[in-house]
């Protein structure tokens, strides 16, 4: 018998079911940026952060104080950042001087929320600068801040002013450094430890930042997973496209440029020159280049023989294949060194430096030094870098010619890193270097200083420490700039590293994804991409 009761409620279920499979099939697919990375982040620890592929990450996950305005670089075309301030998690700003202080008076944006719900306020930027000072204090210093957290003044939770006791060149422009990364103190807090009283182990792994960005999973040697903040208070522009930004670890290097062409991936920052070039002119594929300021280079802890005696430092620098390098590695993709600071730096010089490929010069300067038989070396490197060990081929090869045996030894990037970083490095090792401030004053500071973060194989010099310190906090570039030549003359002669190459910057991605900018550290910034169309 027909029951009209029971058809109707069958029916009433069918509508129901279909409705939830058409609105479940209408859902939105959430968007996604893939980026392939070669290895692991070593860690994300903000203030303690050396490993150049963690900070674009840090830098979604962690807003900025300040963000720069944008421009085109005139020799690249590309967008560029300029030296001008706009707006980020500081809403407004003023400066002024007062007796030799430069004074920054910051008004917080309120209402901005940490992932805890704790609010960022002015005692985070206070515990900020703590932490630098106890965990990396160049981080301060270099900006003229010489007194650690007492260089913070507390007006209102949503008012600070930086009191740069000691301004130089650079202060201005380290506003941003040193008003970016801001953690949540109150959460932070709650990980210090007797043994690890600045919670640097948990911050390794963990993000507590206000930024475009929240870490949802960090799966080593697989994934990491970014996604995106939906109640971020930063401007708009600093907020991301992609709800979800996935980086996904491919140690091969011909793998991460087959799943790019294919359109898998959309960007693979750390892409050698070989892979780069084959993309070239395949469909959906773009290219971007420039000149760069960063330095490769063979370091050297000069505390070990034979690495102590200049001599042998100067006989493998005549010994160096850098036109070979260039050719095969960079595939001319770079430029030759002209020094210690790189072509290109404000206040750089190539007048000293003379060492010209020349095998004769290196032996007659090996004898000098009391190996006229040569000697055996290990030179380690990172081998998450590819161009390093195809590298450390070509060298190991030049060396031998002068009586040299180079043992080359691969070592994990985070191993690497850490040794480096505790000033604890291997005899011999290969290295990049950029300063990410385009000053001369900087470069030195940096890495040739006795307190410099970079000046990983612990090289002294009886002037230098006297020479920086002067030249540092004069702010006329008419008067500082000359006062360095002397300075890079006692570095290009003295060479605690060798420098190799200058190679340039070269990134390939998917054409669909617009937004790269060209940045003062020549790292992509992952919340400003968005697709092209």
């Amino acid at each position: 018998m027909f029951n009209k009761n029971k058809c109707l409620l069958i029916l009433f279920l069918l509508l129901v079911i279909s409705s939830l499979v058409a609105s479940k099939t209408m859902a939105k697919e959430p968007t996604t940026l893939v980026v392939a990375l070669p290895g692991d982040i070593a860690s994300l620890d903000v203030h303690q952060l050396f490993d150049p592929r963690a900070w674009p990450l840090a830098r979604a996950l962690y807003g900025g104080g300040f963000e720069w305005k944008l421009g085109t670089d005139h020799k690249s075309g590309l967008t560029s950042f300029t030296t001008d301030f706009q707006p980020g998690l500081i809403d407004s700003w003023d400066r002024r001087e007062e007796n030799g202080v430069l004074i920054y008076r910051l008004n917080l944006r309120k209402g901005c929320k940490f992932e805890s719900g704790n609010e960022l306020t002015a005692k985070d930027y206070v515990y900020r600068v703590a932490r630098v000072n106890e965990l990396s204090g160049f981080d301060n210093i270099v900006w003229g801040c010489t007194k650690g957290a007492d260089c913070v003044k507390v007006i209102d939770d949503y008012t600070v002013e930086y009191h740069l006791d000691e301004p130089n060149a650079v202060s201005d422009r380290g506003m941003e450094e040193l008003t970016m990364m801001i953690a949540d103190s109150e959460e932070l807090k709650k990980h210090h430890t007797d043994q690890d009283p600045w919670a640097h182990e948990f911050l390794r792994s963990n993000a507590l930042g206000v930024g475009a960005y929240t870490l949802d999973h960090m799966t080593p040697g697989v994934e990491i997973l970014l996604k995106k903040n939906e109640t971020y208070c930063a401007p708009k522009n600093m907020h991301g496209y992609y709800d979800q930004i996935l980086f996904k670890i491919i140690p091969s290097v011909s793998d991460q440029a087959l799943l790019l062409r294919d359109g898998e991936i959309d960007l693979a920052p750390e892409l050698p020159m070989k892979e780069v070039l084959d993309l070239l002119g395949k469909p959906g594929i773009e290219v971007l280049s420039f000149a760069s300021l960063n330095l490769f280079y063979l370091g050297f802890n000069v505390s070990t023989k034979p690495f102590d005696n200049v001599k042998v430092r100067q006989a493998l620098a005549y010994a160096m294949p850098s036109n070979d390098i260039i050719d095969a590695v960079f595939l001319g993709e770079a430029q030759k060194p002209a020094g210690l600071v790189t072509v290109g730096t404000v206040g750089a010089t190539d007048k000293h430096w003379v060492y010209e490929f020349n095998l004769n010069k290196a032996k007659r300067l090996l004898a000098e030094a009391g190996y006229p038989d040569g000697f055996e070396m290990d030179l380690a490197f990172n081998l998450s870098r590819a161009t390093h060990e195809d590298s450390a081929v070509l060298i190991k090869n030049s060396f031998a010619k002068i009586g040299v045996n180079v043992n080359l030894l691969k070592q994990n990037e985070a191993a690497f890193h850490e040794k480096l970083y505790a000033k604890q490095a291997p005899p011999a090792y290969l290295e990049e270097s950029l300063a990410w401030t385009n000053d001369a004053g900087y470069t030195y500071d940096m890495g040739y200083s006795p307190w410099g973060f970079a000046n990983f194989g612990n090289w002294l010099h009886p002037k230098m420490e006297k020479l920086i310190k002067e030249a540092w906090l004069v702010r006329d570039p008419d008067v500082r700039l000359p006062m360095y030549d002397e300075v890079q003359k006692i570095v290009d002669t003295e060479l605690p590293v060798i420098a190799i190459a200058q190679p340039n910057y070269v990134v390939a991605l998917r054409n669909d994804i617009k937004g790269y900018v060209k940045t003062w550290d020549e790292l992509p910034r992952y919340h400003m991409l968005s697709p092209s169309k």
